[in-house]
């Protein structure tokens, strides 16, 4: 959930800098998250609710996992960590 919260916090900060520029060239604004799917998202996090077949106990983006090829066969890492 942490970095769920991270992520949104990411894409509006995004979408406000470049608000904010767009408003000061007189061009149109951007929604890349517009005020419903705002709700729903935050309603999700709040209910700590995980997409679809997912319960948490998922590896985080920031581990070294080996690589399955598309063959199937796995490619063991070289080094634990860097």
């Amino acid at each position: 959930m942490d970095a769920r919260r991270w992520m949104l916090e990411q894409v509006l900060a995004v979408q406000s800098e470049v608000d904010t520029a767009a408003r000061s060239l007189s061009k149109p604004e951007i929604s890349l998250i517009n005020g419903e799917e705002l709700t729903r998202i935050e309603e999700l996090i709040a209910a700590n609710t995980y997409p679809e077949k997912w319960d948490g106990t998922e590896h985080r983006g920031d581990e070294w996992l080996p690589d399955i090829l598309p063959d199937g066969s796995i490619q063991p890492l070289l080094f634990d960590q860097i």
